[in-house]
């Protein structure tokens, strides 16, 4: 994902820091529902493939379980408005590079 020189610099300040936990920040369109409902999504999470094969590993799980606790709060004030976001891998995101790099990676959608 080091095509842009803001990106490089991202990635040169991810290797020299180092961080344990990564939280990958974005805008969601109103487009996006929850599941069958009718209810847009408020917000989205998901905690990043590392591989193709979406395998899930002690980091992987760890911000799935974060996920979770989020969401359960979440639920109090914004009832079924919390959708998971598209896991496919991809390479050439952000959040995905994190996760191949042993962070504990949790995205936000949110709009």
């Amino acid at each position: 994902p080091c095509s842009q020189p803001e990106s490089q610099l991202l990635k040169r300040i991810f290797q020299e820091f180092s961080p344990e936990y990564c939280f990958n920040m974005h805008d969601q369109r109103t487009i996006y529902g929850v599941g069958d409902s009718n209810k847009s999504a408020v917000v989205s999470f998901l905690a990043p493939a590392f591989n193709a094969a979406r395998d899930i590993n002690m980091h992987r799980s760890k911000a799935m379980q974060l996920i979770v606790s989020m969401n359960q709060e979440l639920q109090k004030y914004i009832p079924n408005q919390v959708a998971r976001y598209n896991d496919a891998y991809c390479d050439s995101c952000f959040g995905d590079y994190f996760t191949t790099q042993n962070a504990i990676t949790i995205l936000f959608e949110a709009g």
